[in-house]
């Protein structure tokens, strides 16, 4: 590949990334929007839910009312008609499953059809809602509104608060619809009392405008006088006598629908606080994200500039380079005679060409021409750095040396080119062999070398005997067994190649002598190597 071609690839390599890098960068700041945005959705379910049990609560206290001294019809109608939007809205929003409109229209044909007790009609209206009120809460649980956490939490008491408010509406109601009814009294200053317990706690996770709001709701004339009422009705025990109740049921129920009402008000404003909070929050990483979005853009435009100016910087420079090397050689050329000129026309090459012919030289240096696999100069390089790594850290490294087994012959019978092809296949047929790091190399002849890092000498026996048998199992391009013996040693400390080579060829020298077709150890070297039999099954090799 032409070095221009090289430049070029890497220029847009470098764009690509830049271009990613800045498409996860907008991401990552459009994601506190989205968040914003799904606060603000989680938010409106949650007003919608609120007003669904308002509309219950409200149905259940004029249930009551109407079951007892009645009222006029259109006004229940009217009431069930809110209900019914309200369930609606909070169904067409995915809440409020519990209360669909349907559900409703069951429960109010059974209270029709049955001379139902009050207490019954409080629960059935209990049960539906209950489950509202911790949908409500879950959704405020929610982790993208972990900014408004304390606002939400305040918001939820509140929201239980009410409900405690109704029940008492509800348990009063029955008071005064069935005078004289066993512990019913103290049933309602009990649920009085935690009503009261209950906002005691909301004003203290309430922030100042919450408290403010709350306060104010629980000093108006109808919460006050819901109050004297229930001390009246507990006062009395009944309602005959010194003390009686000062109102009916229907004006009881008017009056506690007031003061539930002021408390409907501030759960309004709280929300709608909160929500305009999600809102501005919303804004403001709207605005931060355009600032940060020009700012990115600017950055990438500035980058890509700055790149694309480099590069044609870069690729100017070389084609300078390129000129004045053609001008300089054309000077050489002019200086050793037009017949050189002539006679050498592949002389004629420029700066780029000259790179490119620097680096497959370079390539030549240290790869075999025949095998493609490092060649002794390029296994001198490598065994370099990984004797320093090994003895920096501390680790094995081992060397196999392989010899084909009377090699000779086969290029004697078969001629050079089958032994070549038999070359060929054994450096490929090693490189499968042997591990990723492991490094495979022509040594001269048909000599090869596997350097073997993080190994010792008995784990490189181990490899050597695998390289063995497989050499021996492999069918080669030649109608002939070609087997090959291998010498194996660890190198020491300080050792060079050539050393340490040396040693492995002893090892292998050895395994010829034994028979060819095995692996020695340069460990296992002792004194009958040197005798005679040694030597001439040698020189027979």
């Amino acid at each position: 590949m032409r070095l221009k071609t090289q430049v070029t690839i890497v220029g847009l390599v470098a764009l690509a990334g830049l271009m990613v890098g800045l498409a996860l960068l907008a991401r990552a700041e459009i994601g506190p929007l989205l968040a914003m945005q799904r606060a603000a959705d989680g938010l409106e379910r949650v007003a919608l839910l609120d007003d669904l049990v308002h509309e219950l609560q409200s149905e259940r206290g004029l249930t009551a009312v109407a079951r007892r001294d009645g009222v006029p019809e259109e006004r229940l109608a009217a009431q069930y008609r809110r209900t019914d939007r309200a369930a609606e809205a909070a169904s067409e929003a995915g809440v409020g499953s519990g209360a669909e409109p349907w559900r409703l229209g069951q429960t109010r044909k059974t209270l029709d059809a049955q001379a139902l007790d009050l207490e019954v009609v409080f629960a059935l209206y209990g049960r539906a809602v209950e489950p509202l009120l911790r949908e409500a809460e879950q959704l405020m649980g929610d982790p993208d509104l972990d900014a408004l956490r304390g606002s939400l939490g305040a918001h939820a008491l509140l929201s239980k608060t009410k409900e405690e408010f109704g029940r008492l509406r509800s348990q009063v109601g029955l008071l005064l619809a069935r005078p004289g009814l066993p512990g019913a009294a103290i049933r309602a200053l009990q649920l009085f009392a935690v009503f009261e317990s209950r906002m005691e706690e909301t004003l203290r996770e309430a922030d100042p405008q919450l408290a403010g709001a709350l306060h104010a709701a629980l000093g108006s004339a109808p919460m006050i006088a819901v109050r004297e009422e229930v001390e009246r009705l507990a006062t009395s025990g009944s309602t005959r006598g010194a003390g009686a109740p000062a109102h009916t049921p229907a004006g009881w129920f008017a009056l506690a629908s007031s003061a539930m009402d002021g408390l409907r008000e501030v759960q309004r404003g709280s929300l709608a606080s909160i929500r305009a909070r999600a809102a501005q929050g919303a804004s403001d990483a709207r605005s931060g994200l355009a600032i940060r979005a020009a700012l990115v853009i600017a950055g990438w435009l500035g980058s890509c500039y700055l790149v694309f100016v480099s590069l044609r910087r870069l690729l100017a420079t070389i084609r300078r380079l390129d000129e004045q090397s053609r001008v300089l050689i054309g000077r050489l050329h002019a200086v050793t005679g037009a017949a050189e000129l002539s006679a050498a026309p592949e002389s004629r090459v420029g700066f780029v060409q000259l790179i490119e012919q620097v680096d497959r030289l370079g390539r030549q240096a240290t790869s075999d021409a025949l095998t493609s696999a490092l060649n002794r100069h390029g296994l001198g390089h490598v065994y370099l750095a990984e004797r320093a790594r090994a003895e920096r850290h501390g680790r094995p490294l081992s060397l196999v040396l392989l010899d084909l087994d009377h090699f000779k012959l086969v290029n004697d019978r078969f001629g050079h080119p089958a032994g070549d092809g038999v070359l060929r296949s054994l450096a490929a047929l090693l490189q499968r062999q042997v591990r990723g790091v492991d490094i495979v190399a022509r040594w001269g002849g048909e000599e090869f070398v596997v350097l073997l890092p993080e190994c010792d000498e008995d784990a490189g026996a181990g490899l050597a005997e695998r390289l063995r048998a497989a050499v021996a199992a492999h069918a080669f391009e030649v109608p002939r067994r070609v087997t090959a013996s291998f010498g194996v040693a660890q190198a020491r400390l300080g050792e060079s190649l050539e050393d340490l080579v040396r040693r492995a060829d002893v090892a292998m020298d050895r395994a010829k002598s034994l028979g060819r077709d095995r692996v020695c150890r340069a460990s296992e070297e002792v004194a009958a190597c040197a005798d005679a039999t040694f030597s001439t099954a040698r020189q027979a090799g």
